[in-house]
């Protein structure tokens, strides 16, 4: 019997029946996988939003904590700067930055008046500043030696 374009026998001589089964359960199966990868994305998209508010916020507390470092070091400057003043005009040194080169127990000995040789532990501690600033650290590193 003749049929119209379009119709499907489902019959064993037709054939075409199976095939549609088949094609349907691919579609299926293809339109849950494309579900999956599409609440995968949305996952992502969420995860790859909060790792850009994390970095924005570690970028903050970096700045934050470099701001703070820094207003320390320039007070600690200040005052190193300072007693080193105090230092040269007790003649315990021949300069105020001198006092850089000292330990903070040296420091509080010159500035009690303690007997101590502190320019020549300055002279001393510069030289050996100078020689590590010309030191040429090798780019590589040799593991057998």
């Amino acid at each position: 019997e003749d049929g119209e374009m379009g119709d499907v026998q489902f019959d064993d001589e037709g054939g075409e029946g199976d095939t549609m089964v088949v094609q349907r359960d691919l579609d299926r199966v293809l339109s849950s996988q494309a579900r999956q990868t599409i609440a995968e994305i949305d996952e992502f998209k969420g995860a790859w939003r909060a790792l850009g508010v994390l970095a924005d916020q570690l970028a903050l507390a970096k700045g934050t904590v470099a701001e703070a470092l820094a207003s320390t070091l320039v007070r600690q400057r200040r005052v190193t700067l300072d007693l080193g003043r105090r230092l040269v005009e007790r003649a315990v040194l021949e300069l105020p930055d001198d006092a850089f080169y000292l330990t903070l127990d040296e420091v509080e000995d010159g500035m009690r008046g303690e007997p101590g040789a502190y320019t020549a532990r300055v002279r001393l501690r510069r030289e050996d500043d100078a020689r590590w600033a010309a030191f040429r650290a090798p780019r590589l590193i040799d593991p057998r030696g």
